[in-house]
């Protein structure tokens, strides 16, 4: 029962409003795609943790499941054993620009 309120629990999560995020790593040109539903919090996190300057390029408001599809679209590009990493290469500044368009939210976090 424990682990088929877990499998619930996590499926709901996946549909959870929050925030897909976007942060470029200026000195690798290596873009992180994330999910939360405390966006400011867990970039401030990001900007504590990894060394170097990241810039928020991008946000939208989603799902976990938003941020799967966002992985998968651009899974050519992913950073061998980073899954949420991917190479900042003009077919994925196109994308990201696409997606994130008149959609963008970043503005809610500055």
């Amino acid at each position: 029962e424990s682990n088929d309120r877990w499998h619930i629990q996590h499926a709901l999560e996946e549909f959870q409003d929050g925030t897909v995020y976007m942060l470029l790593h200026q000195a690798t040109q290596i873009l992180k795609i994330g999910f939360s539903s405390q966006p400011k919090k867990r970039i401030a996190t990001h900007r504590a943790t990894v060394p170097g300057e990241l810039t928020l390029i991008g946000t939208l408001n989603g799902t976990a499941v938003l941020e799967k599809n966002i992985h998968e679209e651009l899974a050519p590009y992913r950073v061998p054993g980073r899954k949420e990493w991917f190479f900042y290469t003009p077919e994925v500044q196109r994308y990201t620009a696409i997606i994130l368009g008149p959609r963008n939210t970043m503005e809610l976090l500055t």
